[in-house]
């Protein structure tokens, strides 16, 4: 079984217009197995996220009774203060008058009535993606000076609304001194940023057990971040997670994490999961390359620079080819494929290696068959 699995747990959208004694619910049910966990508070809530018109907002105080849970709570050190975007409006994407309203989704509205929303394309939502870079600083810096106001502590997590950013926010996070991101996709690589990747978690017993199993191979340290939102807890929810949590109590080697305490708990962690992003991001440059559609003009249609570009690269080939002969030319052809090849073996063998050293061992291993494969060419 793997030596500790850390599990970071992580409640999106406690704000103005959260329901404090729901929210107290869901705090004391965690409280009583001891779990921490990191709140995505929203500093100044707009009324319907989902919609980009001007509407009204509501800051965190307006609400006294969420303010007073929440500095009870983080003075018990079972939560972790996050900034959860500004006013977790939308910047982008308004959905139509004939899209239908999906009954039994909602969002939690003004004066805690329930309101619903069209959660068609939710990929397509974001606060601060997309927005010109100071609009964008300008969101961020109020927000964190507004809530570390409030708490009296310096911020160190920032959550994305709808886990949508870009490169140039998360570097204005790092000027803020922001260190962790909990977030769902983790292929941006920026230094001394961790991106923790996430899953929203249903809270089954038996799909976390068939989890744990397949970790049981693990030799290093796991970290998995379970993501939330406490509006949408029920009465039976409530039971499925306490049926988790006493399933989790019961296992030693499964432990809670904070944000914070990640570098100390789990040093290698941050490091791991740099490496993790960094591989990501170039196989995802690789597999874009790889499977771009490339337009072949019709036979009848006379484009020049098509055919010029087909006269360029095989140019270039020949004079590669003339230069170093032909069987360094198949070497580094071979060599490169062999390259590309070994992103695919380190998906699999990722859990048993650190994450570069198995590509590199990849690559090696690689080399030392082409190597004898050639040589063996050459002699016969």
């Amino acid at each position: 079984m793997a030596s500790t699995i850390y599990i970071l747990l992580r409640n999106d959208d406690p704000g103005a217009l959260s329901d404090p004694a729901k929210e107290r619910r869901v705090l004391e049910l965690f409280e009583r197995y001891k779990a921490p966990q990191v709140l995505a508070v929203i500093p100044n809530n707009v009324e319907d996220p989902h919609v980009t018109s001007s509407q009204n907002t509501h800051l965190l105080e307006e609400n006294p009774a969420v303010v007073h849970l929440l500095k009870e709570y983080h003075a018990k050190g079972l939560i972790e203060i996050a900034q959860h975007g500004y006013t977790h409006q939308t910047n982008r994407f308004r959905p139509g008058k004939t899209e239908k309203i999906t009954e039994g989704q909602y969002y939690q509205g003004i004066n805690r009535r329930w309101a619903p929303y069209d959660p068609a394309h939710t990929e397509g939502y974001s606060e601060l993606s997309g927005l010109p870079e100071e609009e964008q600083r300008d969101k961020v810096v109020k927000g964190q000076k507004y809530l570390e106001n409030i708490f009296g502590v310096k911020l160190k997590s920032f959550i994305f609304p709808w886990n949508s950013y870009d490169p140039a926010v998360l570097r204005i996070l790092k000027e803020q001194g922001f260190r962790y991101v909990p977030c769902d996709e983790d292929t941006i690589v920026v230094p001394d940023l961790c991106l923790i990747g996430a899953c929203y978690w249903d809270w089954e017993i038996d799909k976390f057990r068939r989890l744990i199993k397949e970790l049981e191979s693990v030799s290093q340290p796991v970290l998995m971040q379970f993501a939330y939102h406490s509006w949408e807890i029920d009465d039976d929810m409530i039971a499925k997670i306490e049926g988790l949590l006493q399933e989790i109590s019961a296992m030693p080697n499964v432990k809670f994490i904070k944000p914070s305490d990640i570098a100390r708990v789990i040093p290698p962690a941050a490091k791991a999961i740099r490496e993790r992003c960094q591989l990501l991001q170039l196989e995802k440059r690789i597999n874009l390359y790889l499977r771009k559609v490339r337009e072949t003009p019709r036979y009848y249609v006379l484009d020049p620079w098509f055919y010029t570009k087909q006269i360029i690269k095989l140019s270039v080939s020949y004079f590669i080819l003339s230069k170093i002969g032909l069987q360094r030319f198949n070497f580094i052809s071979i060599f490169v494929l062999g390259a590309f090849s070994s992103w695919a073996f380190q998906k699999t063998l990722a859990n048993r290696l650190g994450v570069l050293d198995l590509t590199v061992l990849s690559l090696l291993v690689m080399a030392v068959v082409i190597y004898y494969f050639i040589k063996r060419r050459v002699e016969e």
